[in-house]
């Protein structure tokens, strides 16, 4: 109980204006930085003007724990491919419907036959049957 006291009491507590936050705080925009070339600014807007990126931006990617040079020199609209899809032949594609409009199938056909055990060859290559209104199987 003691060390639990004697920690809370010597615990450094820091102005809510010297926490270097990126949450907005009109106070830390006012600080100056510098980025990850070592180029110095008057301020974090003043960095984000420089390299040519709209302050809300940057500050969501840093929020995101970005990395401050990856976070200054991405693209805007730069997304991280989260999973490349390949066919039974190699292909690659960026999405499952890139790869199903490509074998000239519906997503849908495509992701029922898979859930029905299909494998990923079958369920794009196995011709597609339609059935009339009215007409039994």
């Amino acid at each position: 109980m003691t060390f639990m006291l004697e920690a809370a009491v010597t615990r450094k507590v820091m102005k809510p204006e010297d926490r270097r936050v990126f949450n907005g705080n009109p106070r830390f925009r006012e600080k100056p930085c510098i980025d990850h070339t070592g180029k110095r600014f008057g301020s974090f807007s003043e960095m984000a003007r420089f390299w040519k990126l709209p302050e809300p931006i940057l500050t969501g990617r840093l929020r995101r724990k970005w990395d401050l040079e990856r976070a200054l020199t991405s693209p805007i609209g730069y997304r991280i491919p989260r999973h490349v899809h390949e066919d039974h032949e190699g292909r690659t594609f960026g999405s499952v419907k890139a790869m199903c409009e490509y074998w000239g199938i519906s997503y849908e056909t495509y992701s029922g036959r898979r859930r029905k055990g299909l494998s990923v060859q079958r369920a794009l290559t196995a011709p597609i049957w339609y059935q009339q209104r009215g007409e039994k199987a």
